[in-house]
């Protein structure tokens, strides 16, 4: 019997609307009164992730940034975590080479989450609004990436540490710029898709799977009893590490190969379905 179980969030867990269905909640729910740990593993900032935490009813440990970011939770309530914020040696080549390809380019810090205004993109600030209402978080406009550094600038005063790039385009061209990075800067950071047309930026020692490994080990759950459920290529980690990967239905078919078993897609009843596979009727 899996004592852990591991969700992503986006195309998993949340239907289109970013909602749990009623009916996943309640199995999730009936499940730990059972005895087994829910946690949840996504690239969303941390206050995104305590919000559907909060309505599943767990407090085991939470992993934000795509593994950068492990929110744990002590006895008396208290929160600590562990983090791996990234390096700042190539982040303003990173960012330069995919604005010159015309990306759109999102930082996520710590305390909030900083675009650069763009007159002429109309869509902004419905972005904008999108990132707030999904992430819990401000969102801040910055005139010139220049006021960004290692320590911050009067712009952007109070961010805390950089923990993510998130790097929006063509999804032709998003490939070919992961290709250069990994050519390129694979030594220092982790480049992953998250999405059609999404490429995410973290630090090396940043995966879902290391980070699960790290939950596991401190509650002291062997991988054979962990159970991880996924539907893109930033969630394969995670799947190979767990003792049984399950992939969802719309997981790209590179992904699906990589799990144990493939569920019906998140619009479908995915989770509870593989949760009823490998548990039984909720």
């Amino acid at each position: 019997m899996f004592r852990l179980v591991c969700l992503d969030v986006d195309g998993t867990l949340v239907d289109t609307n970013m909602l749990i269905p009623p009916q996943v909640v309640e199995a999730l729910r009936r499940l730990q009164a059972r005895g087994t740990l829910i946690t949840l593993a996504s690239g969303r900032h941390i206050p995104s992730l305590q919000e559907y935490a909060r309505l599943i009813g767990t407090k085991a440990p939470l992993i934000a940034f795509n593994g950068a970011w492990i929110q744990c939770y002590k006895q008396d309530g208290q929160k600590n975590g562990r983090f791996w914020p990234l390096k700042w040696d190539h982040i303003r080549s990173i960012i330069e080479c995919a604005e010159q390809k015309g990306m759109e380019i999102t930082l996520y810090y710590a305390n909030c989450i900083v675009i650069k205004k763009n007159l002429k993109n109309k869509e902004q600030n419905l972005w904008a609004e999108f990132l707030r209402r999904m992430e819990k978080v401000p969102v801040q406009a910055v005139k010139s990436w220049s006021v960004i550094s290692s320590s911050s600038g009067s712009e952007t005063g109070g961010l805390g540490l950089l923990m993510k790039i998130l790097i929006a385009g063509q999804p032709e061209s998003i490939g070919e710029l992961l290709g250069y990075y990994k050519e390129n800067f694979s030594h220092y950071y982790q480049f992953v898709l998250s999405g059609e047309g999404f490429l995410e930026v973290v630090d090396k020692h940043a995966t879902k799977g290391l980070a699960l490994k790290a939950v596991a080990q401190h509650l002291g759950i062997s991988r054979s009893e962990i159970m991880a459920v996924g539907d893109h290529y930033n969630d394969v980690s995670m799947l190979e590490y767990a003792g049984f990967g399950v992939a969802m239905g719309n997981a790209p078919e590179p992904v699906q190969q990589k799990a144990d078993w493939v569920t019906a897609k998140n619009t479908e009843m995915g989770v509870l379905k593989a949760l009823a596979f490998a548990f039984g009727q909720l």
